[in-house]
């Protein structure tokens, strides 16, 4: 969990907090039941949401998952598909392809999908997938979950995956199961594609809460460690 927290610090680059936290709290996933896409993408299938503009973490988290599915001893194309959703209609083919060759091994990119959805469509999809997110119209960047969803080949969602989880392994059940029907909702830290204001210097409120949580435990384990010291040197004398 630290290792995933850590991650999210590091990779949040820069963004305007045009945001209230009203909007920011409604940035989640909240899976419904029997949750599932309007199409069959005809086998197990890893599918992210990013902003092909976003240079902070969607880059990360797409290079991240080509390298996960690299090690995973399947076959791209025939034991599963990759589908990148993107997050603004504006955004055109050029800009999304320029993303993914940016951050894919040519080799996968055959098994790669790419959706553009329109407004509608795209508003249709993620609130299938109970998928917050939120337009940041100061910048023009999208604050949003950082997530992987497993899909069946008719579409159901098999899993959530936090998009930090650096185990092949588990991606590798999670597709199996998606396979097999023996898939389960994985309830995990799924972390905010959304940071640091460079304009005010300030962090959002989501990430000022977890460097305030990263503080206490630097001063618990501090104030251990001093303490550890001065008993040594009180046994010592």
């Amino acid at each position: 969990m630290i290792r995933a927290i850590l991650l999210l610090l590091v990779l949040a680059g820069p963004a305007v907090a045009g945001l209230t936290q009203q909007q920011l709290d409604r940035v989640r996933v909240d899976l419904p039941e029997d949750a599932a896409v309007n199409f069959a993408p005809g086998l197990p299938t890893v599918l992210i949401l990013a902003d092909f503009d976003c240079s902070h973490v969607c880059d990360a988290v797409l290079a991240q998952t080509a390298g996960l599915l690299a090690e995973v001893g399947l076959a791209p194309g025939e034991d599963y598909a990759l589908i990148v959703v993107g997050l603004d209609p504006r955004d055109d083919s050029a800009t999304a392809q320029d993303f993914i060759a940016r951050q894919t091994p040519t080799g996968m990119r055959p098994a790669i999908r790419v959706m553009q959805p329109d407004g509608p469509a795209l508003e249709r999809m993620t609130a299938a997938l109970g998928y917050g997110y939120a337009h940041d119209a100061e910048t023009g960047q999208f604050a949003h979950p950082a997530a992987r969803f497993v899909l069946r080949a008719d579409g159901g969602v098999s899993a959530v995956l936090p998009a930090f989880d650096a185990a092949p392994d588990a991606l590798r059940r999670a597709i199996l199961g998606a396979r097999f029907g023996t898939g389960a909702i994985a309830t995990q830290l799924i972390v905010l594609c959304y940071g640091f204001d460079p304009v005010t210097g300030r962090y959002s409120l989501a990430i000022w809460r977890v460097l305030s949580l990263l503080s206490g435990l630097t001063l618990l384990i501090l104030g251990a460690g001093l303490g550890l010291a001065f008993w040594r040197e009180r046994r010592a004398t």
